[in-house]
């Protein structure tokens, strides 16, 4: 990877090493001086020479590291030549602008502050307008010639050229007289100025191999010498170390690397003196700084304040302007001013520290790293001059965070902040532009309340791929929170998100919850983005940085009042209304159905009005709702709002007419639509119809077949509760099964069937059928010639027909007695192609699973067909009625329930037609899987009455009947009634639990119980129901005139009251 840096290459120049060996022992002043004119041609400023030099004169006691360093407000100011090279034709080359210096010198200043150092630019640029300067051989001639004829003495030099020729990849030089800068960028200006001041890389092992271990080790004497800069093996391999040679990857150690101690190697990745990713950040540490000011009465002592030509003047007109929650400090520049550099002093001027440093054309700035409770001093200076405005004193009402230095990168070279926005307050920037560091205050000031929570909607900005297309790169998301306004961003829990995936999704909405003990007013939340994922902080340099600080507000969240929620029958609403004591805010409605778990159902964009009306409802829930302020963590009280859902009385008659069954239901609540179900077991029950429309209450079932129970129930769509089930049996009084009807598109033609016999019953038919040339194809049902048939004997037939040549003969018979003649059912296929064939004889045998009784029995003599109900071209079909004997007993019919009490229930039903079973077994079960025998009767028998039930139980009766073959169970249902009618008469009854009046009623009941309600009618259906807590009103103008029983139960106790209905 390439570093904007100088590099490593040769790192110990071999010609100087000689000078060196030669001159050792020549006077001190001699080899400063020497360093002094040629420290700069080494690689990397520090070199062999400089070595050798630490090696003869400890310069760097712990006396002089504390030595004072300057006279003036305890600020050394270091006066800066700039040696700017360009063609002969002074046309620009490499570096065609002086602006990214100026820059870097802003920022130079910022971090030198902290050592107590400022430079400022002396004078007229030096322009030095010279081919063989601007790439020199390193070291060469033109070098040399080039360092000493254009070099101003008592200020720090900056040469200015392209790079050197035979180093390429070198971005800068750097020692005791100057820097030479290849690339003008910030991390390479501060890194040379590091050289500047006698750093050395941390890397460097000309004094020895530097061990991990700080206590007891070699770091004072070995490697960089510095001790708080971890040990560097950036530069070693075997055997200087133990295990492989370094890598990393996004600023963490991924190889077994340690020292020869066995300790692993923990490199300082964000060092200015390092050579690591730029990514990882920037920072001198303190021993660091202690060594730079070490080295000023050493190499630095000779500097004064020279007032060249070119200097601006001061900045004028320095005011502090207070704005809402934060403050803005602004001046008027000086002519000539190449930027302008913003100080503070917090002891009345004693000392001063860099706060911000900006380009020639801003006029103001933003606060930066100011506390509240502290009386500040500011003044400004411009870059080029050391020349102050006056003085202004502020004390700050808001705190100000410190205005991190993210050193330019190109935009392209990672991701960035695209968007920011938190809904249902202003704070919205979708601008998309990559910048170094931007506020933002919005208006209003978006609100956030304490102990409460928002989401913050982030996205990542898009960027050019540099070959025409769009994308995203590696990026990393922080979002930090000032939430005690002390301007840090450093206290537990201020971190509120970090993106842990560096190609993590374009757009990701973050929770982020204000802590209780967060402080009201304004405050800063700050969101970052990153190259990498392990050294990020709030405030420190990076090279690949953006931030975006954001002004906001934290204010005491208090509970809404007198909340209240009303159900609107009309349009079937719950309407809620509160009241908020505190300014405008927008709401959360939630909604819960247990009075525990809550969910948002509604998020207000207005202020007001203070209403919600909730529509997705159902009948005969219960629900509760809260409303807290957006963003906030208070609620409301609780209210709740409960619907009642008193469900259709269903009513179901059978139309044997038309084979329906026709239901009908009243509705004493207002217009709904509604759920029919239907079940055939009176178990498991299925939707046959949901109405679209709330009138006519009526449907007809069309679907059902003769001789089967139906059990039906209603409820209203958005209802929960049923009415009580309707159950309906389709009766079958004379069995008669409608068969299918053959068509012969032309008739018999000569296919009639002129006779069938079957010889061993005597039975012969040659009547002569209706069968002209007709499309019907059918001739006759021979109902009055009656074949009698034992179920597992075989017969022998004969059949004559007209046709002399090739025709098709199949028989069927309803063996099971449905109606339909079955493939299984077929007892004849014949065929034949001859022409001497008008005649066929043959057997067929009677199933033994045929069912006792009368059923079908169907010949036909068609051509190409052996489908008992396909059509053809030619042929006639006859059909036979047919008394089987012998065989399986069918299942009953006309099965009816006549009569239900509170402890007996009535049962009836008749015997197929036909068939003869020798008696019925009876059973009777409580959930329609298990049943019990309870008696057999002779087949004379077709009732019983079942006695001794249990009130208010759904009861499922089967009858069998028994025979040879035993048939399949019939099952009837239904429920006995709640209690006994003779108790409770008269009205009205006031009981523990329980009254009802008016009784008798004609129109409203009114009813106080608290329980479970039921209004029984006198055939034991439930018609309607309530769980009542207090009192309910029904209305009673809907149903029949009679006699109607009104149940409660509740934990403790049962009770019943017969309710007359006028």
């Amino acid at each position: 990877m390439k570093y904007l840096d100088c590099n490593l290459i040769d790192k110990y120049d071999f010609n100087m090493k000689l000078i060196l060996l030669i001159f050792n022992k020549v006077h001190l002043v001699l080899m400063l001086l020497l360093i002094s004119g040629s420290t700069i041609a080494q690689h990397c400023g520090v070199g062999h020479e400089f070595h050798e030099t630490l090696k003869q004169n400890d310069h760097f006691s712990q006396a002089s590291r504390t030595a004072s360093i300057s006279p003036v407000n305890g600020i050394l100011y270091i006066p800066l030549t700039i040696h700017f090279v360009r063609h002969t034709n002074g046309s620009y080359s490499k570096n065609n602008s002086l602006e990214p210096l100026y820059h870097s010198l802003l920022s130079l200043n910022r971090v030198f502050s902290n050592a107590h150092i400022q430079f400022y630019i002396n004078g007229n640029i030096d322009y030095i307008n010279n081919d063989d300067y601007l790439y020199p051989v390193r070291d060469g001639a033109k070098h040399i010639e080039l360092l000493a004829n254009y070099k101003n003495p008592n200020t720090a030099n900056i040469w200015i050229l392209d790079g050197w020729s035979g180093s390429p990849g070198i971005a800068g030089l750097g020692g005791p007289s100057g820097v030479e800068l290849a690339d003008l960028s910030e991390r390479t200006v501060i890194h040379e100025f590091g050289h500047f001041f006698t750093l050395i890389h941390t890397f460097d092992f000309a004094k020895g191999v530097e061990k991990v271990k700080r206590v007891g080790g070699n770091c004072a004497t070995a490697g960089d010498e510095i001790c708080d800069t971890e040990a560097d093996p950036s530069d070693l391999k075997a055997p200087q170390l133990i295990g492989e040679v370094l890598s990393h990857e996004r600023c963490v150690v991924t190889s077994n690397t340690r020292d020869l101690n066995n300790d692993p190697y923990t490199p300082p990745f964000d060092n200015f003196m390092s050579y690591y990713d730029n990514k990882c950040g920037f920072k001198f540490t303190p021993q660091q700084y202690e060594r730079m000011v070490a080295s000023i009465p050493l190499y630095h002592s000779s500097y004064t304040d020279m007032q060249g030509a070119g200097l601006s003047g001061a900045p004028a007109s320095l005011k502090i302007t207070a704005k809402q929650g934060y403050d803005e400090i602004s001046w008027v520049n000086s002519s000539g001013s190449l930027g302008t550099i913003v100080e503070y002093s917090t002891d009345g001027g004693g000392s001063w520290t860099v706060m911000i440093g900006v380009k020639a054309a801003v006029t103001k700035s933003l606060l930066s790293d100011i506390r509240t409770g502290n009386a500040y001093l500011f003044r400004a200076r411009h870059l080029n001059s050391i020349t102050y405005s006056s003085s202004v004193s502020y004390t700050p009402a808001n705190a100000h965070p410190i205005i991190p230095i993210v050193l330019d990168a190109p935009v392209t070279d990672f991701s960035s902040i695209g968007g920011v926005s938190v809904a249902n307050t202003s704070l919205n920037n979708q601008t998309n532009i990559q910048e170094n560091y931007t506020f933002n205050a919005f208006t209003p000031t978006p609100a956030f309340f304490i102990g409460g929570n928002f989401n913050l909607d982030l996205k990542v900005k898009v960027i050019e791929d540099g070959n025409g297309g769009t994308g995203w790169g590696p990026t990393y998301m922080y979002v930090y929170l000032d939430e005690n306004g002390d301007g840090d961003f450093d206290d537990a829990g201020e971190v509120k998100y970090r993106e842990p995936n560096r190609f993590g999704p374009m757009t990701v909405s973050v929770p982020v919850s204000v802590s209780s003990q967060a402080t009201t007013g304004y405050k800063r939340m700050r969101i970052r983005s990153f190259a990498q994922n392990n050294t990020n902080s709030p405030n420190g340099m990076y090279n690949y940085s953006e931030t975006e600080d954001y002004l906001i507000q934290f204010v005491k969240d208090v509970a809404l009042t007198s909340i209240n929620s009303v159900y609107n029958e009309s349009n079937k609403t719950i309407e809620l209304t509160w009241t908020d004591n505190t300014n405008d805010y927008n709401y959360v409605i939630e909604r819960s159905i247990d009075g525990v778990n809550f969910l948002p159902v509604e998020t207000t964009t207005v202020s007001t009005p203070k209403l919600y009306v909730d529509s997705d409802i159902a009948l005969g829930q219960k629900y509760f709702y809260r409303v807290k302020h957006v963003h906030g963590a208070l609620y409301s009280t609780v209210t709740e709002q409960f619907i009642k859902d008193i469900p259709p009385t269903l009513t179901g008659v059978y139309n044997q007419q038309d084979n329906t069954i026709d239901l009908s239901w009243t509705d004493n609540t207002n217009a709904y639509n509604y759920i029919i179900e239907r079940s055939i077991d009176g178990i498991n029950f299925s939707t046959v119809k949901t109405t679209t429309v709330s009138t006519p209450k009526v449907y007809a079932d069309t679907d059902v077949v003769p001789d089967q129970e139906y059990s039906y129930r209603i409820k209203h769509v958005t209802g929960t509760i049923y009415s009580s089930i309707a159950d309906v049996m389709t009766t079958v009084i004379n069995p008669e099964l409608s068969y299918c009807l053959p068509e012969s598109n032309f008739g018999c033609y000569s296919f009639e069937l002129s006779e069938f016999a079957i010889p061993s019953i005597n039975f012969v038919n040659n009547t002569a059928g209706n069968c002209g040339y007709t499309s019907e194809g059918y001739s006759d049902l021979y109902a009055t010639k009656t074949i009698n048939l034992i179920a597992g004997n075989s017969y022998a037939y004969t059949m004559k027909n007209d046709r002399d040549e090739w025709y098709d003969f199949n028989m069927h018979l309803d063996v099971n007695q449905n109606g339909i003649f079955e493939p299984s059912e077929a007892l004849v296929n014949f065929h034949t192609e001859g022409t001497d064939a008008p005649f066929d004889a043959g057997p067929f045998v009677v199933p033994v699973s045929a069912i006792n009784g009368y059923t079908r029995l169907r010949l036909r003599n068609y051509i190409y067909t052996n489908d008992p109900c396909t059509e053809a071209i030619f042929g006639e079909t006859e059909d036979y009625k047919v008394l089987i004997s012998g065989g399986k007993e069918g299942i009953v019919i006309n099965t009816t329930i006549t009569h239900v009490e509170t402890d007996q229930i009535s049962v009836s039903w008749s015997a197929r037609a036909g068939s003869n079973p020798t008696g019925y077994k009876l059973k009777i079960s409580t959930d329609g899987i298990s049943y019990s025998s309870v008696i057999t009767l002779t087949g004379s028998q077709a009732s019983y009455t079942y006695t001794g039930l249990q009130p208010n139980q759904r009861y499922f009766i089967q009858v069998v009947a028994l025979g040879t073959v035993s048939s399949d169970p019939k099952t009837m249902w239904t429920y006995t009634l709640p209690l006994s009618t003779s108790i409770l008469d008269g009205a009205p009854v006031e009981t523990k639990i329980l009254s009802a009046y008016p009784n008798p009623v004609s129109g409203i009941l009114t009813i106080k119980a608290h329980g479970i309600a039921s209004l029984v009618n006198e055939f034991g259906q439930v018609i309607m129901n309530e769980n009542i807590d207090e009192i309910t009103y029904w209305n009673m103008n809907g149903f029949s005139s009679g006699v109607y029983f009104l149940y409660i139960q509740n934990e403790d106790h049962a009770q019943v009251l017969k309710i007359i209905k006028q």
